[in-house]
């Protein structure tokens, strides 16, 4: 029995340590910037008469440390990487018109018109650097492509998207319960996507792709003020922000038509590098805790290799080929996210950098999709898509794309 005690106390003398540093490092800054603190601000209300120098709970320096910055970006570069493999999907289907029997059948060549949607849904899980997050988003791109000849392609789509983040909510803890969630992202872009493909040889094929985007965001954090002793009432503290910014890619691919016993087998290599920017911003509200942030610069090189298996089936209506394949990529660039920021009562500006978790430097991917190619120029696809070898997310998608030539 006396054993039993010994290891019960000492895990809840375990627990209590976790407990009260939680974020030690935003404690120690929130210390350092509370010395500074203005008589008559709300900053030095809650420095100096609701707790003492700022010393917070252990569930609340977690709660109000500012790591959903680091979240927007991840969500932007997985944007901007989903824009490229949509693009990728769409220009394979065009190889498809230009080899697989579409400009043999139906005589089509020239200009067409191009219509692209677009559903995902990324999750990601709660960790000790970064918080969690469900993201929805909806993209629609539409534009047009020429063939100037039959193994030359280029072309151009404009795009809009719209993705909906929440952050998840706060574990609860003595005497601290926290909100539904801990903020929300909403997220518009307008892209530009220029292309060119080509075949080379008689049975290989290399694109290029640039795309620039710009972003618009209605950014809002969520947290809760409860000092160290937990015998004040809780305080909701709720910042909103709106922040611009930019995103761009560059990605060159090749790949090749192989058919074995009437199948066709592509090996296929890509390279990319994208790059996300927010210009910096500062916040409204807050009871005191409003925080401006510095320009964030996130980007990522991607070498991507993998194999697509198809096969095509001629009818009087058209042409029906499914499509299955599994990519891998190698990831290079920053190998974590972080932000720059100070309070705005601050007249000292105390800097704090936060940090996120190390972030995975490969990744896979399976997809698989049914493409039809039909009379009077017309040609259809839908793509699924999941990604898999992520540490802490979840990342799924739809595509459907319809093509007019004309």
């Amino acid at each position: 029995m006396r054993t039993r005690r010994a290891i019960i106390i000492m895990g809840l003398g375990l627990f209590s340590a976790l407990a009260q540093s939680a974020a030690p490092d935003f404690q120690d800054f929130l210390t350092r910037a509370c010395a500074n603190a203005v008589p008559g601000t709300p900053f030095f209300e809650r420095c100096n008469i609701d707790s003492v120098d700022g010393d917070l709970s252990g569930d609340s320096e977690d709660s109000l440390n500012p790591t959903q910055p680091l979240s927007a970006g991840a969500s932007a570069l997985s944007e901007t990487r989903a824009r490229i493999k949509a693009l990728q999907a769409k220009m394979k289907n065009d190889s498809e018109d230009s080899s697989g029997g579409v400009v043999e059948t139906f005589g089509i060549k020239g200009l067409s018109m191009l219509l692209n949607i677009e559903t995902g849904q990324q999750d990601r899980e709660i960790t000790g650097n970064e918080r969690g997050f469900e993201t929805d988003s909806l993209r629609i791109m539409v534009g047009g492509d020429y063939r100037l000849r039959d193994n030359l392609l280029v072309g151009a789509i404009f795009g809009i998207n719209r993705s909906d983040t929440d952050f998840l909510a706060d574990l609860p803890g003595r005497n601290f319960v926290p909100g539904p969630t801990e903020g929300a992202i909403d997220r518009d872009t307008y892209s530009l996507n220029l292309f060119v493909t080509s075949m080379v040889g008689q049975s290989g094929y290399a694109d290029a792709i640039f795309s620039y985007a710009w972003t618009q965001s209605e950014f809002s954090r969520i947290g809760v003020f409860q000092e160290s002793t937990r015998t004040l009432p809780t305080q909701a503290v709720v910042t909103r922000s709106d922040i611009d910014g930019s995103q761009w890619s560059l990605s060159g691919g090749l790949s090749w038509d192989l058919s074995v016993g009437g199948i066709q087998v592509q090996p296929f290599a890509r390279a990319t590098y994208q790059s996300s920017q927010s210009d910096p911003y500062g916040e409204a509200g807050g009871i005191g805790f409003a925080m401006r942030f510095d320009t964030a610069d996130f980007s990522e090189s991607i070498l991507s290799g993998g194999l697509r298996i198809s096969k095509n089936f001629n009818a009087d209506w058209g042409i029906f080929s499914p499509q299955l394949g599994i990519e891998y990529n190698f990831k290079g660039g920053d190998d974590r996210f972080s932000a720059n920021t100070s309070f705005l009562e601050d007249p000292q500006q105390t800097r704090f950098l936060v940090t996120g978790d190390i972030l995975d430097d490969a990744y896979g991917r399976v997809f698989g999709s049914v493409y039809l190619g039909l009379p009077n120029g017309l040609s259809a696809f839908i793509s699924i898509e999941d990604y898999f070898s992520q540490a802490f997310v979840d990342d799924s998608r739809i595509t459907a794309g319809l093509r007019k030539e004309f």
